[in-house]
């Protein structure tokens, strides 16, 4: 660089003098080939840059910890950290349903560029190159293919993204050839009934399910473990793919049922389906033939309407689930839902979800007697607009969801008014309406009571504040911690229907009678948190309100951070 330095200086008389002889060409030539020397040189100078750089960092990392431990720890360290950041998405062709495929960018190549020795390290591990998608070239495929060795393949088939002849020939001669050494298999497709399709896709589509019955005939792929079923509308017949042969732990199926029995080997079974062709029919088929099933998921449109689709026995005697501890079902009527609970004991799960759809016509849903016994125990209790979840700490966790058609969004779905808690000790409502009055009713009954967290309209909210200074009778005489989170898309400096001058004053008034009534009997609370959302309600007061509570603290309440569960 100095010596290109000193031949510029050198040669500038003579640029000059061709200059102003008006040799512009020459000189301009000159300085470009100069320009050029120097590029070159930079250029040089930044490969030895780099290489150096790159030796340090391998030299760094001989001296390292990771580098002190076997190969096989350290793949396996890498191999965590690429699982942790994995990215993850939903499907692309199917928005909103919840269902999702692990994106098979291999974003862990980043972990070559390390340094050399990672470099060898990860281009010999063959779990990094056992995930596959059909949407990459047949070369690539088989070079992981290759790569992988005997390591079980993850494979990742969209016929909505990878939908050509020659791709859909390509992938059913691969499979073939690789059938007993695939251990996860992801496969999505349209059916004929969508009219956006072009023609390739029409006759393309159709084959793909003629793959995957031949590909499952016998013999079954011996270490295929997870299987995943979708389809982007409900087909009305059961796709004519064999399962029951195969050693499954995990299926998921979108949209679609297979036909014949299921593996009795499941331990994870998922079903989403927007068809009214799903019914109780294969909730109980599941359940019957998947004896070592462990967790159970139905997302299903209504079980209302009668079907014909997967038709299986229907058992009338009780199940025998030693296994099941989780167990997922939204979309039952309250009919089935009731059927259903003279053949399985729900009560004794220990995660249960039940989603149950209903019109107004019908009766309140009344929680079963079944479980009596665990709600007596109940010590955690949260009750939503459409939700209501207990738990028993360490042992049970129940979430019902009451969906009825045509209610009005202002009112609430959840009159479960025979639910008698008599253990509970944390309560939180997050129930946006104006009406407390069953809750000032039924305050009374929570004797043991020492955690309530509110959520709503400030002036329902300053009306339950108002129970807890009351002497006939004392309402929960153990409260330690109160939080009152008003709603945030009501705030009233913005929204018009927001809470007015008086309820302002009101709230403060009552917050006020409240807390010097129970600091006054001796049992003054020890926390109470505050929304922001009222902040400049509330901070004039602070200083007075901290000489009747020990702990007072305005912020948004993070529910799970209050008491032990929360």
């Amino acid at each position: 660089m100095r010596k290109l330095r000193s031949k510029f200086v050198q040669e500038a008389d003579g640029i000059g003098f061709w200059g102003n002889k008006c040799h512009r060409k020459n000189s301009l030539e000159m300085v470009r080939r100069i320009g050029g020397d120097v590029e070159c040189v930079g250029k040089t100078v930044g490969t030895a840059f780099t290489k150096a750089s790159a030796a340090l960092y391998k030299l760094s990392n001989h001296y390292t910890e990771i580098a002190r431990l076997p190969e096989e720890l350290r793949v396996e360290i890498l191999w965590q950290c690429h699982v942790k950041h994995r990215k993850i998405e939903f499907f692309p062709e199917i928005p909103g349903t919840g269902f999702q495929m692990n994106y098979l960018k291999k974003d862990w190549m980043e972990f070559r560029e390390v340094c050399s020795s990672w470099d060898e390290i990860l281009r010999g591990a063959t779990k990094f190159w056992s995930f596959i998608d059909a949407s990459w070239s047949i070369r690539t495929i088989k070079d992981h293919a290759l790569r992988s060795d005997l390591t079980p393949l993850h494979v990742r088939w969209s016929s909505m993204t990878s939908g050509k002849k020659e791709t859909l020939k390509n992938m059913g001669e691969w499979l073939s050839s690789k059938k007993q050494l695939i251990g996860s298999l992801k496969v999505s497709w349209r059916n004929v009934l969508n009219p956006s399709q072009s023609s390739e896709e029409l006759e393309v589509t159709p084959h793909v399910v003629d793959i995957l019955a031949r590909w499952f005939q016998a013999p079954p792929p011996a270490k295929l473990r997870s299987l995943l079923l979708a389809q982007e509308f409900m087909n009305v017949d059961p796709i004519p793919i064999p399962l029951e042969s195969c050693r499954l732990s995990h299926l998921q199926i979108l949209n679609c049922w297979p036909a014949g029995p299921l593996p009795s080997s499941l331990q994870i079974f998922d079903c989403m389906t927007y068809s009214m062709g799903v019914g109780v029919q294969h909730i109980m088929q599941v359940l019957s033939e998947c004896t070592s099933l462990r967790s159970c998921t139905f997302k299903l449109y209504s079980t209302e309407y009668p079907s014909s689709l997967g038709l299986s026995e229907l058992r009338d005697h009780p199940l025998q689930l030693r296994k099941l501890n989780n167990l997922r079902i939204h979309g039952l009527s309250p009919n089935h839902f009731t059927w259903l609970l003279q053949r399985i004991r729900f009560e004794t799960l220990p995660k249960l979800e039940i989603g149950i759809s209903s019109d107004r016509s019908q009766p309140p849903f009344i929680l079963p007697e079944c479980f009596g016994d665990y709600v007596a125990r109940a010590r955690y209790l949260e009750i939503c607009a459409y939700d209501f979840i207990y738990w028993l700490e360490g042992q049970f966790d129940h979430r019902f969801t009451i969906k009825i058609r045509d209610l009005p969004a202002s009112m609430s779905a959840i009159p479960i008014t025979d639910a008698f808690f008599p253990s509970l000790e944390h309560l939180s409502l997050k129930v946006v309406t104006d009406d407390h009055t069953f809750w000032l009713q039924t305050m009374h009954s929570f004797e043991h009571l020492h955690t309530l967290n509110l959520y709503g309209k400030l002036s329902a909210m300053t009306e339950l504040v108002v129970g807890l200074a009351s002497d006939a009778p004392l309402q929960c005489p153990k409260l330690r911690a109160l939080s009152l989170d008003v709603e945030e898309w009501r705030l009233f400096l913005i929204s018009l229907d927001g809470p007015t001058h008086e309820d302002l004053h009101l709230a403060v008034t009552r917050l006020d009678t409240m807390l010097e009534f129970r600091e006054a009997r001796g049992i003054a609370l020890d926390q109470l948190w505050l929304s922001k959302t009222c902040f400049y309600l509330w901070v004039s007061h602070m200083a007075r309100w901290r000489t009747l509570v020990r702990s007072v603290e305005i912020k948004s309440p993070d529910y799970r951070c209050i008491g032990q569960k929360w």
